[in-house]
């Protein structure tokens, strides 16, 4: 569950916000394409009904970092020029008051792919609707988001709703019945992106859908036929090793499997290693001082641990804080009253245990025997209780 990242330059500021384990991001295939990392780009823009007041905002990530830029209306269009590392999926922004990029989730926004050479955006009323004329990616990605677009509408739509009661306080139980809802469409989303997969070996994208299908409950052996299956192009591309790597640490982070041994530096400096466990019953709490719903699940662990810590059970917190942000940890540790060890290398999303056990959103949780394997993922609330009473009791 990721819940915030933030980035700030001069008066903008990014924010984005995804409460479940979902990757919106638009694919595209990409049948014949070069794939050339390095990408020389200008996105020309035209869009109706705008004044000099609009500014336009063209947005991409390398891993965590963003890129954006932020242009005015000259001659009637909006020019974006640059480089970028490859393919990337980017984000075209209208800003239409006056506030910067604030809120990129729920603007009027278009995806697209930054590739070599001129890409025209042309809009007649929504950019979300704006016409997208480029190279062959920026041709494929048509194909996609029209294989696609009904998932990702449905998504955004129930995670705006969601937003919205949380932010407006609506009923706990209208609330935690629109995030099933979410989740369900979620996993539709998914099987649809894996489907994608399946049938479009030769697709870019297709690298891009097999990817978002990862996590500690996917079917790995699945996931690698249909990696194994793409056409050895499409394989030798740099964003197939990246795939190759998570496909790797999703088979190791699966419920049976012995967990990914680390060792990371606790509140001290001193060195924790996951072996120091062994012989009890662990569960490893990725979470971070910044993540609202992480702290949400402390009290719960504080009495899990609290009624069985003498009975075998440990928990191990690993925190993915910012460089710089090592009072906020501190500070939240004791704000929270947690007792069990923690640790962090302060990387964010960076950190080499992020990438071991696949961590794409927080909180995220697993509970380790003591022999070391995997028995259970992601137990919140009253699952958690369960487990627990079930192995101890």
């Amino acid at each position: 569950m990721k819940t915030t990242i933030i980035h700030q330059s001069g008066r903008q500021t990014i924010k984005l916000i995804n409460l479940f384990n979902i990757s919106l991001a638009f694919l595209l295939s990409s049948t014949g394409i070069s794939f050339a990392q390095e990408q020389k780009y200008k996105v020309i823009a035209k869009i109706a009904n705008v004044t000099e007041q609009n500014e336009a905002h063209l947005v991409y990530y390398q891993g965590i970092k963003p890129f954006f830029e932020t242009v005015k209306l000259k001659n009637g269009q909006y020019v974006f020029e640059g480089t970028a590392p490859g393919p990337v999926i980017a984000q075209f922004f209208l800003d239409n008051k006056g506030i910067g990029y604030a809120d990129g989730k729920f603007q009027d926004k278009l995806k697209l792919r930054l590739e070599n050479g001129e890409i025209h955006i042309t809009a007649t009323d929504s950019v979300k609707y704006a016409k997208v004329k480029g190279g062959p990616y920026n041709a494929d990605f048509q194909q996609y988001k029209k294989f696609m677009s009904k998932d990702e509408e449905n998504v955004e739509m129930l995670n705006a709703l969601v937003v919205f009661g949380i932010q407006n306080k609506q009923p706990k139980e209208e609330i935690e019945a629109l995030q099933e809802r979410l989740r369900a469409a979620s996993l539709t989303y998914q099987k649809h992106a894996l489907e994608y997969a399946k049938t479009h070996p030769n697709s870019y994208s297709s690298l891009n859908a097999l990817s978002d299908n990862i996590d500690s409950k996917s079917d790995m052996k699945e996931i690698q036929q249909t990696f194994e299956a793409f056409s050895p192009k499409i394989k030798e591309t740099a964003l197939a090793q990246n795939l190759r790597e998570k496909i790797s640490a999703g088979q190791h982070t699966q419920v049976g499997s012995l967990a990914p041994v680390f060792s990371l530096p606790d509140t001290s400096g001193k060195q924790i290693s996951l072996q120091d466990f062994r012989g009890k019953y662990l569960l490893l709490d990725f979470w971070a001082s910044w993540c609202g719903p992480c702290r949400k699940e402390n009290p719960n662990y504080i009495a899990n641990y609290q009624k069985y810590q003498k009975k075998g059970l440990e928990i191990l917190g690993v925190s993915l804080e910012r460089e710089g942000d090592r009072e906020k940890w501190l500070a939240a540790i004791h704000q929270d009253g947690l007792t069990w060890p923690q640790v962090s290398d302060l990387k964010y999303w960076s950190g080499d245990v992020v990438t071991m056990y696949n961590i794409r959103s927080i909180p995220k949780n697993f509970l380790i025997d003591p022999e070391g394997k995997i028995v259970a993922v992601d137990l919140r609330g009253e699952e958690l209780g369960k487990k627990l009473a079930e192995i101890f009791e």
